[in-house]
């Protein structure tokens, strides 16, 4: 969305300027280019990324809680117990420093096609068309290898369980025990029947040839 809206303006504006020679004006006043127009876009998205994605990933937690509730009956207060249990510092630490280094790439990547335009209007609309493309590929890429990078940096810590030095996979197996506690909740109040399984069934003989076996497992 970034690369799409906010990266193909910047390219359109600067390629403008620089088909108007507006960018030779500014340097002649003794002005530096980067510092003018590249740096303050730079960190515009270098600050952008991360609100944004705080807000969509509270946006898609809260969503979800609504559709849980209306399709499963599943109570606010047990479905953020859940999240807390699932949620990773390391996912937390990876998310913010992703969404840094992808507003960095998006605006490096916009003002430099939109300062080296050439061809007058239809240099701007080819350069913007490729501002696009040329984000959207070198941000899918980085993804996958950063994420590769920091999961060897950083451990699988619940941050519900972060306090008490609990790793992730005690927090996953309580996950598991309420999930299945609410599940059988859940199925006797709607009076469906349950399997629990392969269960053994104690059976008595009381037969005179089991008299010293009274109780058989």
């Amino acid at each position: 969305m970034l690369a799409a809206r906010i990266g193909a303006s910047f390219t359109a504006e600067l390629g403008t300027m620089q088909v108007s020679e507006e960018i030779e004006a500014i340097e002649s006043d003794g002005h530096r280019t980067a510092s003018v127009l590249v740096a303050p876009r730079m960190l515009a998205l270098f600050f952008l990324m991360p609100c944004l994605s705080t807000v969509s990933n509270i946006s898609a937690i809260f969503a979800s809680s609504l559709i849980s509730k209306a399709y499963f009956s599943i109570a606010f207060p047990y479905f953020l117990d859940l999240v807390r249990d699932a949620l990773l510092i390391r996912d937390l630490i990876t998310g913010v420093f992703k969404s840094l280094m992808f507003g960095l790439l998006i605006a490096a990547i916009a003002c430099y096609r939109g300062l080296s335009v050439k061809g007058g209007a239809a240099g701007v609309g080819t350069a913007t068309t490729s501002s696009v493309v040329t984000a959207i590929t070198v941000v899918n890429r980085r993804r996958y290898a950063l994420q590769h990078r920091l999961r060897q940096f950083f451990p699988d810590m619940s941050v519900k369980n972060s306090p008490h030095g609990r790793i992730a996979g005690r927090g996953h197996a309580v996950r598991r025990k309420k999930s299945a506690r609410w599940l059988l909740t859940f199925s006797r109040a709607r009076g469906a029947p349950c399997d629990h399984g392969p269960k053994r069934q104690r059976q008595e003989h009381n037969s005179p040839a089991d008299s010293g076996n009274i109780e058989t497992y």
